[in-house]
């Protein structure tokens, strides 16, 4: 049977891959009755997505996981817009990453929002053009529609993974903490990481194993009320503040 989430990222594959033929450039912006997400299109490429609850921390699974080397210089930034996608074109041209290393970094990135969009399945597509693409090496990193279509399809099949394993009244964003005062190494290899701290995914990515089968082992701690979840913020990423000149009619402070 058909989920409303899977006939709404069949839609969506549709309306990327027409966009790919078009070989456009703009904004897709998803919605309920308010803004929920924005794709961004380069030459019919995806080039980077913006929303969900945790932007700043999905980002950074990605980029540790596949981009160790990429320098985190955040003064290279011109605007916070597209800030990722700017470290990694700094990235590619000081050959600190591979182009395919960076790729990869979209990729995983793609596939976590893909699986948190299946969240929503009513939501109504509005596209908005925007001007010709510029930039040589951020439409090489941006990726194709056959690039992309991939980290969609893993996305979705994640989540409905994690509906057939019984997990959706849980969310991979939550934190799981130890309730009770047991000692970390008690908990096994992982135990660590749970002390509300790191989310689902964080743990998963840590223990390289599949966030299925990782929140799946935790039901027994949690019926036993041994763990418990919490909610976290999302990481604070802090752009260096520009340097504002004032002429005082003497000299210049800046």
């Amino acid at each position: 049977m058909t989920s409303p989430s899977s006939t709404f990222l069949t839609k969506l594959v549709q309306q990327l891959n027409a966009l790919s033929q078009k070989k456009a450039t703009g904004t897709l912006v998803l919605s309920t009755t308010s803004e929920v997400a924005q794709l961004h299109i380069m030459g019919g490429r995806l080039l980077y997505v913006n929303g969900g609850e945790h932007q700043n921390r999905r980002w950074e699974r990605a980029a540790k996981q596949y981009c160790p080397k990429l320098s985190k210089d955040l003064s290279v930034i011109k605007e916070p817009h597209h800030w990722e996608t700017q470290l990694l074109v700094q990235g590619l041209i000081k050959k600190e990453i591979s182009l395919k290393e960076a790729k990869l970094t979209l990729f995983n990135i793609f596939t976590e929002f893909f699986f948190e969009l299946a969240n929503y399945p009513d939501l109504k597509m509005q596209w908005k053009a925007g001007p010709p693409p510029t930039s040589k090496i951020t439409l090489q990193l941006a990726l194709s529609f056959e690039e992309m279509k991939p980290s969609l399809i893993k996305g979705l099949q994640l989540y409905q993974q994690w509906q057939q394993a019984g997990l959706t009244k849980l969310n991979p964003n939550l934190a799981p903490f130890v309730q009770q005062k047991i000692p970390p190494n008690a908990m096994g290899g992982l135990g660590q990481y749970f002390n509300g701290q790191f989310t689902l995914w964080d743990v998963a990515l840590k223990g390289q194993k599949s966030i299925i089968i990782i929140t799946r082992s935790l039901i027994p701690l949690v019926q036993k009320k041994v763990l418990q979840f919490k909610k976290l913020p999302d990481s604070a990423i802090n752009f260096p503040q520009p340097k504002i000149e004032v002429n005082t009619g003497e000299k210049t402070i800046i």
